[in-house]
């Protein structure tokens, strides 16, 4: 959603990005060697003495090769045992955090003592990531995955290809994680997790249409398998298909009601359709089962800051950030909220640590951008600009602030080049764009072209009182009063 709109005065979009889902993974079958046979002995019906005596020099000798291979036999069988009851372990633990996140610490706690005495066990080390990632501990989560990805040169086997992948995926190579799922498909197409973890990584690549594919498969092999309906449900968010969204993030809550994340995404869906209280119901209740999910607390700070209470967006970005100290999205956030209740220098503070945090984050490069656009300082905000759509070529608002500053360096054919390209990015919220390309227009006296664009911005906010303004003015100037009259009556209107 926009974090506000319209006219000359810079406008910047606080983003809610998609979550990772709670993932965990199945055992893999370890495969044992036959036993070699037992060795058959053909001899006379009626053995001679001499016979005999001759042989039990051999039988004597062949008694400790017996008691060796009795030995490798029943040993043999012990360890499959430990085998089929660790692989049923492990899949115990993909079962407990695909169906129940309230079940994360006792998974951290049973692989932790599988790895007490098998340190190289990549499956416990895959499932324990996943655990730690689901109970908001993403620094452990790392450091197992980046383990798993180690100990694991060669993949064998389906699931040893899905960990990788998986691993691979959480350390941020989606190519390589869609390589390795692949595989892992090939080797067992009745696997979800492959697909569920394929899709995330084409999300990632923003290849979303074989994200959706993936994910409706994962669905079709397992109806109960709520990961996919909370991820899929993300996606139909960031294309504003909230209903749909909506949808699949209930029936992921329905199948496990104590799934946190489930909560905030949906959250997050009825922020952006503008259902704010059932957002901040969303938002209490994921709190209330993972009350260190500093995501949450984010998020809530969105809803108030929707609601321009930037008191209680604060707060909420205050808490935050105590949760989480490297949380960059949290200090960019509380940079806006600051930025709106008129503190520049302490919003320009928030955007630097959130830069220093991570550098890649290119939301705070744009914000950071409209505090020199506010000063004047065209030349430095532009830099800021370009290097948020360098980071984000789809940050259409970074577009949007590096037009306006093009424009008022008087380099015209720039920045309507940017308001063209924003527009194309964000349809559904270009008012602004349309507005502030209008603008280009009317200083070029190109009044009928100006007047096509302000209405396109009013065609797209039916409430924005600055494009009937401005429309009013081009009327005025191409003397058609009773237009310029009808759009300032329309003004008052809306201001009331």
């Amino acid at each position: 959603m926009p974090a506000r709109r319209g006219g000359d005065s810079q406008a910047t979009e606080i983003l809610l990005h998609p979550e990772k889902a709670a993932d965990t993974i199945e055992s893999r079958s370890y495969p044992t060697m036959p036993s070699p046979p037992s060795p058959a002995f053909v001899g006379q019906a009626g053995p001679t003495r001499r016979d005999q005596a001759r042989g039990w020099p051999w039988l004597l000798l062949s008694i400790p090769i017996l008691l060796v291979l009795l030995i490798a036999v029943l040993g043999g069988g012990i360890w499959l045992l430990r085998t089929i009851m660790k692989g049923g372990t492990e899949r115990r633990w993909l079962a407990m955090l695909a169906r129940g996140q309230v079940n994360a610490p006792t998974v951290v706690r049973e692989t932790t003592a599988e790895l007490v005495s098998n340190p190289r066990n990549v499956l416990a080390l895959r499932a324990r990531s996943g655990a730690y990632y689901v109970s908001s501990e993403s620094d452990q989560g790392k450091r197992d995955a980046e383990e798993v990805e180690r100990l694991l040169a060669s993949a064998v086997s389906a699931e040893e290809y899905e960990a990788r992948c998986y691993s691979r995926w959480r350390l941020g190579k989606p190519d390589l994680a869609v390589s390795d799922c692949t595989r892992a498909i090939e080797l067992d197409r009745r696997f979800v997790w492959p697909y569920h973890n394929r899709a995330n990584a084409y999300n990632d690549k923003r290849e979303y249409v074989n994200a959706l594919a993936d994910w409706n498969k994962a669905i079709e092999i397992d109806s109960k398998f709520a990961p996919a309906y909370n991820n899929r449900g993300i996606y139909y968010t960031n294309i504003r298909d909230y209903d749909r969204a909506l949808s699949d993030l209930s029936k992921a809550i329905e199948i496990d009601p104590q799934y946190a994340a489930a909560y905030s995404a949906r959250g997050n869906a009825y922020a952006y359709k503008g259902d704010y209280d059932h957002a901040i119901a969303d938002y209490n209740k994921t709190m209330e089962l993972d009350p260190r999910d500093a995501r949450a607390y984010n998020n809530r700070g969105h809803v108030y800051f929707y609601r321009q209470d930037y008191k209680r967006a604060i707060a909420d970005y205050n808490k935050a950030i105590e949760l989480n100290p490297r949380f960059a999205w949290a200090y960019d956030n509380r940079g806006n909220a600051y930025y709106y209740n008129g503190q520049k220098d302490r919003a320009l503070a928030d955007y630097n640590e959130a830069i220093r945090i991570d550098p890649q984050w290119s939301w705070a490069y744009q914000d950071r951008g409209n505090v020199y656009y506010d000063r004047k300082d065209f030349d430095r905000a532009i830099a800021e600009y370009d290097k948020a759509i360098e980071l984000n070529p789809q940050l259409a608002w970074a577009y949007n602030g590096r037009g306006l500053s093009y424009y008022y360096k008087g380099n015209l054919d720039q920045a309507v080049a940017d308001y063209n390209k924003a527009i194309e990015l964000d349809p559904q919220e270009a008012a602004a764009f349309y507005n502030n390309r209008g603008n280009v227009y009317y200083f070029r006296k190109d009044y009928g072209r100006a007047i096509a664009d302000y209405s396109k911005a009013i065609e797209v906010n039916p409430r924005y009182a600055l494009a009937y303004s401005n429309r009013a003015n081009v009327y005025q100037a191409i003397g058609d009063r009773a237009s310029a009259a009808s759009d300032r009556q329309k003004v008052d209107e809306l201001k009331r």
